[in-house]
């Protein structure tokens, strides 16, 4: 007696994909790690691979306000994007960072391939989706973040994805400007004429001062200046020297 050959097929699983909704009403310029969604995943059967996702970007903001993408899995399973699943053990590796962490938004959408598949078990998992905010994001621009359909997850063959709520949106977070230190030096180039021949009369952009200016976190509008003019003259009647001398004051930037 001879059992009939009966070819083993694999399991499709369905996978269930519910979302949650944690971006942040506003963000601020050069801010990291801003979570924008948790994602609860679980299969019906057995196990299934979660492979690659794609993003779109929503809002009034432009890419080059978002410096990059990223998916985590939520180490402790807690339901919380924490210091545990974001810090590194070492230089630049994370570990519980599925994606390589570089990926950007080009016209709204990124397609992010995982370094390591994860895994979904009939166990319910927590994943994260953040964004790192550009120190140069617009101010007042909007942005959040959209998977319109189970097309934008690509999972193992020959399992599929189902959606609790289809489609999966954020809110748009405002982003704000970030309070930036200016750090002003200066160059007295008046004490190079002074130490050499002087300056003579109607002798036009004389530069008295250079100035550099820097900000240690965003961008900063410089609007006024106030300057004081100082010295001396050999006129009895005008000790200090008279306003009249000076014709104009100028304000340069170097261009190069």
């Amino acid at each position: 007696l001879r059992s009939p050959i009966v070819p083993i097929v694999p399991t499709v699983n369905t996978i269930h994909v519910s979302e949650t909704d944690i971006a942040p009403l506003s963000v601020l310029q050069n801010q990291n790690n801003v979570a924008m969604m948790e994602l609860t995943m679980k299969t019906d059967r057995n196990t299934s691979l979660w492979q690659a996702v794609r993003l779109q970007r929503t809002g009034t903001g432009a890419d080059s306000d978002v410096n990059s993408v990223k998916v985590w899995k939520d180490a402790n399973n807690n339901g919380l994007f924490d210091l545990e699943d974001s810090t590194q053990t070492s230089p630049g590796v994370f570990p519980n960072l599925l994606s390589f962490g570089n990926e950007t938004f080009n016209s709204a959408a990124v397609a992010i391939v995982f370094r390591t598949p994860a895994v979904i078990s009939t166990v319910p998992a927590n994943f994260f989706i953040s964004y790192d905010v550009s120190q140069f994001a617009i101010v007042e621009g909007t942005h959040g973040l959209l998977l319109a359909d189970t097309t934008y997850m690509t999972v193992n063959i020959p399992n599929q994805v189902l959606f609790a709520t289809a489609p999966i949106q954020s809110k748009a977070m405002v982003v704000e400007k970030v309070p930036s230190k200016v750090t002003l030096g200066v160059y007295n180039a008046a004490a190079d004429y002074g130490a050499t021949q002087g300056v003579s009369q109607a002798q036009a952009n004389v530069t008295v001062l250079r100035m550099a200016l820097q900000t240690d976190v965003s961008l900063a509008l410089w609007q006024t200046l106030r300057v004081q003019k100082t010295g001396s003259s050999s006129d009895p009647n005008s000790p200090f020297g008279r306003n009249t001398d000076v014709k104009f004051v100028r304000v340069y930037k170097d261009i190069d």
